[in-house]
């Protein structure tokens, strides 16, 4: 043991950097012909990480050691690693040492394999690997941000590595299955402070005092998209700190400037800690949860183990009455964290559980209507579905996952019952606690605590049919003799832009069971229920012609319900004539009808009887206002429909026609301006503040520039109205379009503050001159701004400013493309993407392809990227593969 240790102390380096002339790994254009996964005959147990942090500065330094598992004899092993310099290895086993002598790289799938100078056994070894890193760009991995902090620029480092960020932080076994614990050390520049996953166990002075080297007790087993570090002077102490009712302490960090929110924010999230354990009645296993409320972060919240993430633009986690952030957050950390689903294939399981946790604070009560929009499309994916490569992966994110995910758990909740469903969830913590589960897992656990004889189908049935299929039902009532007959189908949405051979599906591809949940009118009380198969026509006897049946009242089925054209008029009689019909049914009538209307089931003159109805009731107006902005958030994606401008206008009129209102006071609309924005007014729901802008800036320009002029140069109101809305960038766009001369004090302020995913998003929204398209192109391909891009948003101004002006964006795109040292990855990727997002627009890239076929062709894979991440993949493919492929035989 002696000898072999000595050999291993011989040949370890020290930090050191690696040549500087090498090429970085990892820097090329990507494809998708090699397999993305790594193989399951080499798997870790734990990692000795110690990484190395400049700041300020563009890299990092690391030493990673491994305990791995090697079940088959190889002399080469497959690591994950993305834009890292991995440069020196070795492998120490029982009594030898085997050195790296070849790191070949495989860009296209983000690893890298380490080919050894000699074979080893199946055996348990250590590998030890030296790398340098590049701070991220896209704020995926470890990445610097900039921030003010009481009139100071200040940075900090902090790491995001869902769903595969790690590689770009360390090399490691980046899949979801390979769980392993964490030893976790950091060497940063003295005047910061370093967070992890674990508690802090030392901390050390060295270097002559420039640097401290900071130690973190070993996490519990956990994949490594949960690995966490946070360094900067926002993490010296907590801002606000307390303990659960375990005993778990629980601290937030945050700017200086942010402490009144962070300790607003502590009361509610102990709360939730609290009421979280007794209901799954699992203490967690962990003694600290740090909580970081960052500058600049990708997503609303990670639930990183032991240092949950927030982003600071999020305003819900501020207050205590929302707190279903906090808890989706802390739903992870039983399940996703300790009980892991064993491929980000099975993503929906832990998203859609935490989703539907989530749910039960949510004010809004048409909780998965976004998760029924993203699934109203013919190529929507099912929750269960394997990413074919890397970059599909972003699809196990999307709001199928979540919401859709959520409300089939929700479904699974009502069918069984709370305290039987809690029981399940807390069987499967129990039972996979610290390991992976799948589909079957849980079906099992559903078929043995949840059976019941009388109900058919079975529960697993009912889930596997839900979560392998596409879409959801559209329910058709129809009166008939004796009752009402319901029928099944597909729900897809009209759109015009895609050639007549798409046909749309008229049945599901397998029979899927459909619980109902419907109530009388003349026993609105009485929730009742019945199954029914979507190939089937189910029968529901009503012998009472004055009674009317209500479907899916309470929202507890993912599906929409088109009552026939007699019922629907009945149904809008009753309102009209104030018939005391529940106001769940009137909300779930309303966000159905548009939809409908979308879909062509339904024509535009009843959705209006419907909202004139509805209007015409007092107690009705907050859901009225809600499900208008519903409506309009919901048209801006049907505009090419002709009935667009009917709603639209009676969207408008709706407010023109309330002067004597007790709420909306209107001579000149400045009343309704401050309903809206008036800091006093905080606790205004999100729905209603953004649609107020809407209606504001476009109905009512000369009231709503005198007041909102002043009050966007106002910093305070500004951040008052964020808090407000949830959106300070609807309200600077609709201030914008009001008075364009606020464009360039918005330009100046956010350059200024390099607040540039706000002002990005801005941009997007208000992108509406030729000058501005200029101006804005050349400021977002600066080569000294792409650092401080965030791709997203970037795409959304692409998209926004090629949507008006295709012609000059293209004229842009080309001139841009021909600069030296221009990165035309980075370019074409954005610009692709943007012209692949106009679903009315694909000439344009067809004219592109056959124009410039010989860029096109040079920079093939980038373009491949961008049609791959397309939500219009398989339409693209079938509409214009052809004259793609003749434009790519031009040149060859």
């Amino acid at each position: 043991m002696f000898s072999i240790f000595s050999i291993a102390i011989a040949i370890l380096p020290t930090f050191q950097k690696s040549n500087p002339n090498k090429t970085p790994l990892l820097k090329h254009l990507t494809n998708i012909t090699d397999d993305y996964h790594l193989p399951s005959t080499v798997t870790p147990f734990w990692y000795d990480l110690t990484i190395r942090i400049y700041l300020p500065g563009t890299t990092f330094y690391g030493q990673v050691t491994s305990q791995i598992r090697i079940s088959t004899p190889t002399n080469t092993i497959q690591i994950s690693s993305d834009g890292l310099d991995v440069y020196y290895g070795f492998i120490i086993g029982a009594n030898f040492v085997s050195k790296v002598i070849h790191f070949e790289s495989k860009p296209s799938v983000r690893k890298v394999i380490l080919h050894l100078d000699r074979q080893i056994a199946s055996s348990d070894v250590r590998l030890t690997l030296y790398y340098r890193g590049f701070y991220s760009k896209d704020f995926k991995g470890l990445y610097v941000a900039q921030y003010n902090d009481q009139g100071k620029k200040k940075q900090a480092v902090l790491s995001f590595n869902s769903p595969i960020g790690a590689r770009k932080m360390v090399p490691c076994f980046d899949e979801i299955a390979f769980k392993a614990s964490w030893k976790v050390a950091v060497v940063h520049p003295a005047g910061t402070f370093a967070r992890g996953n674990g508690p802090v166990s030392s901390k050390t002075l060295i270097e002559s005092g420039k640097y401290y080297k900071t130690s973190f007790e070993p996490t519990k087993v956990m994949s490594s998209y949960l690995l966490a570090i946070g360094v900067g002077e926002m993490f010296a102490e907590a801002t606000a700190s307390g303990h659960s009712n375990s005993g778990i302490l629980v601290n937030v960090f945050s700017k200086q400037t942010d402490s009144k929110r962070a300790k607003n924010m502590l009361p509610a999230y102990l709360r939730q800690l609290d009421y979280l354990e007794r209901r799954f009645g699992v203490p967690l296993k962990v003694k600290k949860i740090d909580n970081v409320v960052f500058p600049e972060f990708l997503v609303q919240g990670m639930e990183n183990e032991g240092l949950i993430s927030f982003s600071e633009k999020v305003p819900s986690i501020e207050y205590a009455e929302n707190a279903g952030l906090i808890t989706h957050e802390l739903v992870h950390q039983w399940i996703g964290n300790s009980a892991t689903p064993k491929s980000w294939a099975l993503t929906f399981l832990k998203e859609g559980i935490a989703t539907f946790y989530e749910k039960e604070f949510a004010i809004n009560p048409m909780t998965f209507a976004n998760g029924m929009e993203c699934d109203s499309w013919m190529n929507s994916h099912a929750l269960l579905s394997e990413p074919r490569d890397l970059f599909e992966l972003s699809w196990n994110f999307d709001d199928i996952v979540y919401q859709k995910g959520g409300a089939v758990f929700s479904m699974l909740r009502w069918l069984i019952g709370t305290p039987k469903f809690d029981f399940i969830m807390k069987q499967l913590i129990l039972k996979f606690s610290d390991s992976t589960f799948d589909v079957a897992d849980f079906v099992n656990l559903l078929d043995t605590h949840a059976h019941r004889s009388h109900i058919e189908p079975s529960l697993g049935t009912f889930f596997k049919t839900w979560i392998s299929q596409p879409n959801f039902p559209i329910l058709t009532v129809s009166a008939v003799s004796g009752g009402v007959i319901i029928t099944a189908k597909p729900f897809y949405y009209i759109d015009g832009t895609f050639p007549s051979t798409f046909a749309k599906p008229t049945s599901f591809p397998e029979v899927r069971p459909i619980p109902l949940w419907y109530r009388f009118s003349n026993d609105p009380s009485t929730l009742q229920f019945a199954w029914m198969y979507s190939n089937e026509t189910k029968f529901i006897p009503n012998r009472n012609i004055a009674n009317y049946i209500f479907l899916n009242t309470d929202n507890y089925g993912f599906y929409r319900v088109h009552y026939d054209a007699l019922l629907y008029r009945k149904m809008v009689l009753l309102i009209r004539n104030d018939y005391k019909i529940e106001p769940n049914f009137i909300d779930r009538l309303l966000v159905d009808s548009w939809p409908l209307v979308a879909s062509g089931h339904l024509s535009i003159e009843y959705l209006v009887e419907l909202l004139e109805a509805v209007r015409a009731l007092p107690r009705q107006e907050s859901t009225l206002i809600r499900t208008l902005h519903v409506l309009n958030s919901m048209m801006k994606e049907f505009a090419h429909l002709q009935e667009y401008d009917v709603v639209k206008e009676y969207v408008f009129n709706y407010f023109k026609r309330q002067p004597e209102n007790k709420h909306i006071n209107f001579p000149g609309g400045s009343a309704l301006i401050q309903k809206y924005f008036h800091a006093a007014d905080v606790k205004l729901h999100q729905h209603e503040c953004l649609f107020g802008v809407e209606i504001c800036a476009k109905e009512y320009e000369n009231a709503f520039h005198s007041y909102l002029y002043p009050f966007c140069k106002d910093d305070q109101m500004l951040s008052d109205c964020h808090r407000v809305t949830g959106s300070l960038e609807v309200v600077i766009c609709a201030a914008i379009q009001t008075n364009p001369a606020l464009f360039d004090y918005f330009l100046q302020k956010y350059e200024i503050e390099e607040d540039y995913l706000t002002f990005y998003s801005i941009a997007a929204g208000f992108a509406c001159t030729t000058e501005d398209i200029d101006r804005l192109f050349d400021l977002l391909t600066t080569p000294h701004r792409q650092p401080h891009i965030d791709p997203a948003h970037y795409s959304l101004l692409a998209t926004a400013m090629t949507t008006k002006h295709p012609d000059q964006m293209q004229r842009l795109f080309l001139a841009k493309l021909t600069e030296p040292d221009v990165n035309a990855e980075f370019l074409i990727k954005t610009f692709s993407r943007a012209m692949l997002s106009m679903k009315a627009d694909y000439g344009h890239l067809m004219q592109f392809s056959r124009n410039h076929a010989r860029i096109y062709a040079k920079y093939r894979p980038a373009f491949d990227l961008a049609m791959e991440k397309s939500v219009f993949r398989s339409q693209f493919e079938h509409y214009v593969g052809n004259r793609i492929g003749f434009a790519l035989k031009r040149v060859a």
